[in-house]
């Protein structure tokens, strides 16, 4: 699945149609997924501090603002990046992280494996 995707910083939706009904927004038009969640987070309060061996994983904002470090394992390249609402970010699989909200958040997040409690696919990573 990681051949055809962009990851890193999702700047703005694939496409967008506005028309006297709404707006339309097809935020990411590429992978498979199998999970999708929805949350929110008050500021200050960060998620992640780990990495997936085989999962990707998209976050998104649909409110608020966040900061977001990621390290490759394999070469313990860091970067820090910080989106807004409307922007996400696509994790690849051994990119780790920590999203420390600048404000309270809504969020969604989409995985390409679901959660498998037999076979957890979630390594522990403090990302400081």
């Amino acid at each position: 699945m990681t051949g055809d995707l962009p990851f890193g910083v999702i700047q703005a939706p694939a496409f967008v149609r506005k028309d006297s009904r709404g707006t339309f927004e097809e935020i990411l038009n590429v992978g498979r997924w199998e999970s999708l969640i929805c949350g929110s987070m008050d500021k200050g309060a960060a998620m992640g501090h780990h990495y997936h061996a085989h999962t990707v994983v998209f976050f998104y904002l649909l409110e608020g603002s966040s900061h977001i470090i990621t390290v490759d394992v394999p070469s313990n390249h860091r970067n820090e990046f910080t989106i807004r609402a409307g922007q996400g970010f696509l994790f690849r699989p051994s990119e780790a992280r920590v999203i420390t909200h600048l404000e309270p958040v809504r969020f969604l997040m989409m995985k390409s494996h679901r959660f498998d409690p037999k076979a957890p696919d979630l390594i522990e990573y403090r990302v400081t």
